[in-house]
């Protein structure tokens, strides 16, 4: 048996790039012979370029910052590169269209469309769905959908019978939101499932053999005053610094950050999903690749994020962390994939809502969540990675 992938793999984007690996060492490791569908779209080519086109006032601003900090960013560009190059078992022919696809299309016994916002219909520039990633070029074979998203909470009715008749054709369905189970139910009339986002499909040892050392990062231990959460974090992680990775403007989370530079006496690296970091930045990394991305998570003592995958990872290497949701509207909080996981690990208390503001956040520092239990947490996780493996087992051999 032989599966291709349909996703978003050339992303440069840390999440993207780590589930699409996922998801394929996750099928080589149930035994079957799996590639990734080499397909590119132009816009995404274009979205993951140093210099962005034209002279809108954000491109002139983006061009100029990636002119300031060049040597950082190229480092960046080629790191994410060449982990594609390195790590990821591609089809032999490059498809840089849905044209080309239908034109000479590749062969498989078995389709994986997922995961990530594949199924989001305002996400290309067409503004509707791509129909490369439902397989609706393939000739033969089954088609399979691990946890895509279809990154919005309902489907416009214009859209609806369009999106029912590629579903159709699907031997396996789930979703990677309760939402989704929610919206293929409603367009078909069938049952999906909710499955975990392909990252969490693989332990600490996996991901443990593609990462880069802390320290090859640029993030040393640091010399901060002693404190017992420091100390506990030395001895789970051997690191010496506290991990920011916020992926919208990281200047709002000073006060909180301060908070947790003080409670542990560590240095601050900021891993730059945004340019702007925090004001107690020791070590700004902007040229870090998913390798590197992977060593700083698993080499930190504790870690601050409003980032899904942020969130995901400081649970894969058993992190303290403080998830922050970064929407204004706390209702949003509800549902969210932080929400979501962060639920069913019982670790909810770890995501926190700037509305609620400083003060509160001081209490959960104080202790008042008390240590995160991780021996329960990796016996939640493994559950549900087992349920989710057994859900694409199935899906792959047709059972």
């Amino acid at each position: 048996m032989k599966a291709g992938i349909l996703t978003f793999h050339y992303a440069h984007h840390y999440g993207a790039q780590l589930q699409a690996y996922a998801l394929m060492r996750a099928i080589q490791l149930l035994g079957v012979d799996c590639e990734i569908i080499d397909y590119v779209r132009k816009d995404n080519i274009e979205g993951s370029s140093l210099f962005k086109k034209g002279l809108s006032p954000a491109s002139i601003l983006s061009n100029a910052d990636t002119l300031l900090h060049y040597g950082s960013l190229k480092k960046r560009h080629d790191r994410f590169d060449s982990f594609v190059a390195d790590e990821m078992k591609l089809s032999g022919k490059f498809y840089g269209s849905y044209k080309e696809l239908c034109d000479d299309p590749p062969a498989y016994d078995v389709y994986v469309c997922g995961s990530d916002q594949i199924w989001n219909p305002f996400i290309f520039s067409e503004k509707t769905y791509d129909p490369a990633f439902f397989a609706d070029f393939a000739v033969n074979g089954r088609r399979v959908a691990y946890a895509p998203s279809f990154g919005v909470s309902s489907i416009p009715e214009d859209k609806r019978e369009e999106l029912a008749r590629y579903l159709e054709k699907f031997d396996s369905l789930s979703s990677r939101e309760k939402q989704g189970e929610k919206i293929i139910r409603e367009i078909t009339g069938r049952e999906a499932v909710t499955v975990l986002d392909p990252t969490l499909l693989l332990p600490a040892e996996e991901w443990g053999k593609i990462a880069s050392a802390a320290e090859a990062c640029g993030a040393y231990p640091g010399t901060g005053k002693k404190s017992a959460k420091a100390d506990s974090g030395r001895q789970n992680a051997g690191g010496g610094y506290i991990l920011c990775y916020f992926i919208t403007d990281a200047r709002k989370y000073a006060d909180y950050v301060g908070a947790v530079a003080g409670e542990y006496g560590l240095p601050v690296v900021s891993l730059c999903g945004s340019r702007r970091v925090v004001p107690q930045t020791k070590y700004k990394r902007l040229d870090c690749g998913p390798r590197e991305f992977l060593g700083l998570f698993a080499g930190a003592s504790a870690v601050l994020t409003d980032s899904f995958h942020g969130t995901v990872f400081s649970l894969v290497f058993e992190k303290e962390f403080y998830s922050f949701e970064a929407s204004r509207d706390p209702s949003k909080a509800v549902g969210s994939r932080q929400h979501n996981i962060l639920e069913v690990t019982g670790l909810l208390s770890r995501l926190y809502h700037l509305s609620s503001g400083s003060d509160g956040f001081r209490k959960l520092l104080g202790g008042q969540t008390g240590a995160i239990d991780y021996l329960k947490v990796r016996e939640i996780l493994q559950k549900k990675r087992e349920e989710s493996l057994s859900y694409l087992k199935n899906a792959l051999t047709g059972r």
